[in-house]
C-alpha cells in the first residue's frame, strides 16, 4: 500500500490549445473531493495573446509559472524538466497530468519518469505515422511514460495496443474539446463584433461569405517554398470568397523572412492578430470553410459541422475525416484551390463524430482517476 502526502495533481501546460482543453478537466477535478489541481505553466507560448490572454478569458490561473529560457529546444526542455522535478520534490503530488503532444507535455512526462510520479496523458494514442513530425515523437514518448492513458477515439486504443507489450491503463473517454464547445458555445463572440474590432469589412459576412485560415506547423512555415505554395493557393481561393487569417507570431515572422508579405493583401486575404478562444469560436461559427494545419481545429470544425481543408499530408485525428467534415489536401496550391471548389459549404447540423463526443469526457476522466488511485492503495 502506498500513501501520498498530498492530493495535488499538477497540470503541466504551456500553449493555447492545452489551456483550452484543460479548462473542463480543471473544473471536474475541483468538483472532486479527492483532488487539488495546480496549473504549472511552462510558458511554451510566450506571446501574451496565446498564453495570458486565453487564461484570463477562460478563468484559469497559473499556480506556478516556470522560467522558459531562450536557447535550443533541447536546452529549454532540459531546464524545464529540472524546474518541474524540483517542484515535485517540494509538493509531492499524487500525479501529473499532461495534454496532447507539445513540448510542455514531453517535459512533464520526463520529469515524472525522473521522479517516479504517475503520469496522466489526455489525448493519448493519436498517431500521424509521420516520423518527420516532432509532435509524433512527443506522442509516442509521452504514451510510453504514462501510467493512465485517456483516448479520444477507438483507433487511438488500437494504436496503443499495437505498440506496447506491457499492461497500460487505457480508457476511451471521448474528447474534452467537445466539453469546451458545449460549455462555451453560447458565450462565443459573434464574428460581426470581431470584424468591427479588427476593421474587416462587414459586407463579407453575408455575401460572398468568408473562410478562415490558420497556419503554424513547422513543416508548413519553415520552408519558404511550401509556405509560398500554401499562400498562393489561399489567395486564389480568396478571389472567390475572402479569407480571414489570424496569424501566429512565428508564422508572421516566417512570412516576412521569406518575402511573402505581398501575398497577404485584401480583398482576398484579411490578416489579424491571434484571436482568443471565444473570438475564434465565433469566427468559425460564422464562416463557410476552414483551412488549417491544426489538429485541434480539425476536431472543433468536425463538431461544429464546418467543412475543413487540412493543409497536411496526414493527420493524427483520422476520425475527423472518416466521420467528420475534414479533407486532407496537402500543401500544393492547386490542390488547395481544387478542394475549395469541391466543398459544398453545407454544414452538418448537430455533427457528432463519435457517440462519446457528448460533452462529458472530463467527468469520465476524473471518475476513472478516483477509482484508479483508490484501487491502487493511494490515500488522500
Amino acid at each position: 500500500m502506498s500513501s501520498l502526502k498530498t492530493n495535488k495533481i499538477f497540470c503541466v501546460v504551456g500553449t493555447r490549445p492545452e489551456f483550452i482543453k484543460l479548462n473542463p478537466i480543471i473544473t471536474s477535478l475541483k468538483a472532486s473531493e479527492h483532488f487539488q489541481p495546480l496549473i504549472l505553466n511552462t510558458r511554451q507560448h510566450q506571446d501574451d495573446l496565446l498564453n495570458k490572454g486565453v487564461l484570463n478569458e477562460l478563468g484559469l490561473k497559473s499556480d506556478i509559472i516556470l522560467d522558459q529560457k531562450f536557447g535550443s529546444r533541447k536546452q529549454r526542455n532540459k531546464e524545464i524538466i529540472s524546474q518541474i522535478s524540483g517542484i515535485i520534490d517540494r509538493y509531492d503530488p499524487c500525479g501529473v497530468l499532461v495534454v496532447g503532444d507539445v513540448d510542455s507535455s514531453l517535459v512533464g512526462a520526463r520529469a515524472c519518469k525522473k521522479k517516479n510520479v504517475p503520469l496522466i496523458h489526455i489525448e493519448a494514442g493519436l498517431r500521424s505515422f509521420d516520423k518527420d513530425m516532432p509532435e509524433e515523437h512527443n506522442r509516442v514518448e509521452v504514451d510510453r511514460l504514462s501510467k493512465y492513458l485517456f483516448t479520444t477515439e477507438p483507433q487511438a486504443n488500437k494504436n496503443i495496443e499495437h505498440e506496447f507489450y506491457i499492461n497500460k491503463r487505457t480508457h476511451f473517454v471521448g474528447h474534452v474539446v467537445v466539453d469546451m464547445l458545449k460549455n462555451y458555445y453560447s458565450s462565443r463572440i459573434p464574428s460581426q463584433n470581431s470584424f468591427l474590432n479588427l476593421k474587416i469589412p462587414l459586407k463579407i459576412l453575408t455575401e460572398p461569405g468568408y473562410g478562415v485560415l490558420t497556419l503554424h506547423r513547422c513543416a508548413n512555415i519553415d520552408d519558404p517554398r511550401i509556405l509560398r505554395s500554401i499562400l498562393e493557393g489561399i489567395k486564389t481561393v480568396g478571389k472567390q470568397f475572402p479569407i480571414v487569417f489570424p496569424i501566429h507570431p512565428k508564422t508572421h515572422q516566417r512570412i516576412k523572412e521569406g518575402g511573402l508579405s505581398h501575398l497577404l493583401s485584401p480583398p482576398e486575404i484579411y490578416t489579424c492578430r491571434p484571436l482568443s478562444f471565444l473570438e475564434m469560436l465565433g469566427l468559425l461559427e460564422g464562416s463557410k470553410l476552414l483551412f488549417t494545419d491544426s489538429g485541434g481545429l480539425q476536431e472543433e470544425s468536425a463538431v461544429l459541422g464546418l467543412p475543413c481543408i487540412t493543409l497536411r499530408e496526414n493527420t493524427e485525428r483520422p476520425i475527423t475525416c472518416s466521420n467528420g467534415t475534414n479533407m486532407l489536401v496537402g500543401m500544393d496550391s492547386q490542390s488547395i484551390v481544387n478542394a475549395a471548389r469541391m466543398c459544398s459549404f453545407i454544414r452538418k447540423e448537430n455533427s457528432q463524430v463519435h457517440e462519446l463526443w457528448d460533452g462529458n469526457a472530463s467527468k469520465r476522466i476524473v471518475n476513472i482517476l478516483e477509482k484508479e488511485f483508490v484501487s491502487n492503495g493511494f490515500t488522500f
